[in-house]
């Protein structure tokens, strides 16, 4: 074993215990859902008739846990224990692989990779949620894309697949992947799209075994795209607050809830309507991709005693902005693949296009952040001049106040509508 590779596994098992360290919670929600089933299964129970629109591979990846308290682990703890680890080797392989495939892999970067982790994402170690196994997939298959041969980039599909069965979100990053990989790149495009369609094997598998899970999955995934097609018009990002009830927390724009006439049933619906409510709906798009940039020190959950405005959710604008013009540097350097730069543009914008057609949660914003991570580690300051640096500087500023201004219309707890959202009884200072 190489010198750099005793270094990774050092970086992992550092980061691994900090993120241990940081102790275990309860699960609440969705996390529930997720680890009581893969319980189940070690039960000898399949997963409840009403999984609804949850992939099948979600009951699947608490298994280990499921399995550790057997032998008397806390569920609470295998959960922290499996998703740390899960963290770590971001931290320490994924990320520092992703640098590689852009020239600029060293010992620091990898430590700087793990720090970032630790930091910025921590606080997604003890819930049993989706977002970072999703986002490991979809890393992977970037990870592959960088340097294609038909192999790797039908292993890129299938892991775009697993994202898409694990965090139905990742659907429309995937298209826009597929689509800009079969304009700009060309290379084995068909292995790409068929691998994708991975997501769709697990749940035929799970047909087999329970006939009418299919439709039900494709039915529970319509009807949670139609919630959130019907509060994208006018919500500006949606948290759960565990300590509180009801949890449901919307931030409102009072101008575009007050437009609303009728409900929204289709992309097509959606964009007619904000084309009819422009300039308004731009400022809704603005608040949406900065106001879930936002982060604080309780995501991905919601804590309403925290400021709007915490250090998390200025480091992660600074993060996206100046990753961002890191990418961009290192393209123009002439450092990135054709496919990498491909890949990563379609899967940033595919990201943000999904925040239009839905009522996004901070941490839905996960994959620009981490992407960030990387970008900014590419970034040479000693090639940046003033002018670059005061451009993003002055980005930074108008993302984190355009953030701030639209988390400034709270509604008050539970679910919404867009009379309760056209005058927000309560507003944030």
């Amino acid at each position: 074993m190489g010198s750099d590779r005793v270094f990774a596994w050092a970086c992992f098992a550092g980061t691994w215990l900090a993120l241990v360290a940081t102790g275990a919670s309860a699960q609440v929600y969705d996390a529930v859902v997720y680890v009581d089933s893969a319980q189940l299964i070690v039960d000898g129970t399949p997963p409840p008739d009403d999984y609804g629109f949850r992939g099948a591979l979600t009951a699947l990846i608490y298994l280990p846990t499921a399995v550790a308290t057997k032998v008397g682990l806390s569920g609470d703890v295998g959960v922290l224990l499996q998703n740390s680890a899960l963290l770590a080797a971001l931290g320490s392989f994924l990320l520092p692989s992703l640098l590689a495939a852009a020239g600029a892999r060293s010992r620091a970067r990898t430590v700087a990779c793990c720090v970032l982790v630790l930091v910025v994402l921590g606080r997604f170690a003890p819930p049993g949620l989706m977002d970072i196994w999703a986002l490991a997939a979809a890393l992977g298959a970037v990870l592959l894309l960088a340097r294609p041969d038909r192999w790797r980039v039908a292993a890129a599909g299938a892991l775009l697949g697993t994202a898409i069965n694990l965090r139905p979100a990742y659907l429309i990053p995937t298209l826009v992947v597929l689509i800009a990989w079969a304009i700009w790149v060309r290379r084995h495009s068909l292995l790409l799209a068929v691998g994708s369609l991975a997501f769709l094997l697990p749940q035929m598998i799970l047909e087999l075994l329970r006939p009418g899970s299919l439709q039900q999955w494709w039915t529970g995934v319509l009807t949670v795209n139609e919630i959130q097609l019907a509060y994208s018009a006018w919500v500006v990002r949606y948290d759960t607050m565990p300590a509180a009830y009801p949890p449901q927390q919307f931030f409102c724009m009072p101008g575009m809830a007050a437009a609303q006439d009728g409900q929204i049933g289709s992309p097509v619906g959606l964009l007619s309507h904000l084309l009819a409510s422009l300039p308004t709906s731009i400022d809704l798009m603005a608040q949406k991709t900065t106001a879930w940039l936002m982060w604080t020190w309780s995501t991905p959950y919601y804590d309403a005693a925290e400021p709007a405005i915490s250090q998390l959710g200025v480091m992660v604008a600074i993060l996206v902005v100046l990753g961002a013009y890191g990418w961009v540097q290192a393209a123009r350097r002439g450092e990135l693949s054709r496919s990498l730069i491909v890949v990563v543009a379609a899967l940033a914008l595919g990201v943000l296009a999904g925040v239009v057609t839905s009522t996004p949660e901070a941490r839905f914003a996960m994959p620009l952040v981490v992407l960030g991570m990387v970008g900014v580690l590419l970034v040479r300051f000693d090639r940046m001049g003033w002018r670059s640096l005061g451009a993003v500087a002055a980005i930074v500023v108008v993302v984190v106040l355009l953030g701030r201004h639209g988390l400034s219309h709270p509604a008050p707890a539970g679910f919404v509508s867009p009379e309760i959202c056209a005058s927000p009884t309560t507003t944030k200072g």
